[in-house]
């Protein structure tokens, strides 16, 4: 059985051509391709590659993952976006709150049902997709940091950086 569970991004970067952010969060309930699902900590094991595919199509991937760490909350995660049109569109998306949900795609390996309420206790990240409407409430951009990626005569700084609030 494979789910889509939404979550949150918390920050894109277009020079970096990074978006990160908790892609899951612990016990909190959500509405996804199975029904009502909560993941149970440490439920994701996340030790093979993956990629960021856009609304969990595998034929529109947008970059890969480069680092993922385990909270008491849930799981924090940054992907590496190429540089394509795709991903272009998806880094402005992310910036502005138009597409500012992540939805993890995972193979169960073990999971119960609690009164109606599927509880996944353990399974296998298989891809982490950008979505437009993520089942979680709180499920959302919190910043975004964004610049001009320079050209070759320029001389960008740090300075030249800007970071916008998102409010949803």
């Amino acid at each position: 059985m494979k789910i889509s569970f939404p979550i949150e991004i918390t920050a894109a970067d277009t020079n970096k051509r990074t978006i990160s952010g908790k892609i899951v969060t612990w016990d909190e309930q959500g509405s996804t391709s199975a029904g009502l699902t909560v993941f149970e900590k440490d439920s994701i094991d996340f030790s093979k590659p993956v990629k960021l595919l856009l609304e969990h199509q595998t034929t529109k991937p947008l970059g890969k993952l480069v680092d993922i760490t385990a909270t008491d909350s849930g799981l924090e995660a940054t992907f590496r976006l190429a540089k394509t049109f795709r991903a272009d569109d998806a880094l402005e998306e992310a910036a502005t709150g138009l597409r500012d949900g992540f939805s993890v795609g995972v193979k169960i390996n073990e999971w119960k049902n609690v009164e109606g309420v599927l509880r996944i206790q353990s399974s296998t990240l298989q891809e982490v997709s950008l979505v437009t409407d993520p089942a979680i409430d709180s499920a959302r951009v919190a910043e975004v940091a964004a610049s001009e990626t320079p050209t070759e005569n320029s001389e960008a700084t740090a300075e030249d950086t800007t970071t916008q609030e998102v409010l949803s």
